[in-house]
């Protein structure tokens, strides 16, 4: 049996599959909710020295994570405009930072 037949014994069904997809997006945002919540940043943030917070300093919520995860879909899912934003809005916020009460900022090395 090949890479694919295991993949499909355990998923339960076809790899391309919304069950199996559904598993990938929730493994996603567990992934990205678990670095916002430890210490800000998820492995390629931390290589881009990016950090999300709250708008007052602080570290963000479960909520705001959720929130902020479920925007960044939409906003990838509305072409990217979301995202794009960023150069219209004065405070360089995305729709992710709007929406969840967020921000991202740049921590300069050291």
């Amino acid at each position: 049996m090949g890479t694919a037949g295991v993949l499909i014994l355990i998923s339960g069904g076809e790899v391309g599959g919304a069950w199996f997809q559904s598993l990938l997006l929730v493994e996603n945002y567990l992934f990205c909710a678990w670095f916002w919540l430890k210490d800000g940043a998820t492995l390629g943030m931390r290589a881009w020295r990016l950090k999300v917070q709250t708008e007052t300093g602080g570290k963000i919520t479960l909520n705001q994570s959720l929130v902020r995860y479920l925007a960044g879909i939409f906003s990838l899912l509305a072409f990217g405009l979301g995202y794009l934003w960023i150069l219209l809005d004065r405070r360089n916020r995305s729709w992710n930072d709007m929406v969840s009460n967020t921000q991202i900022i740049y921590t300069p090395k050291g």
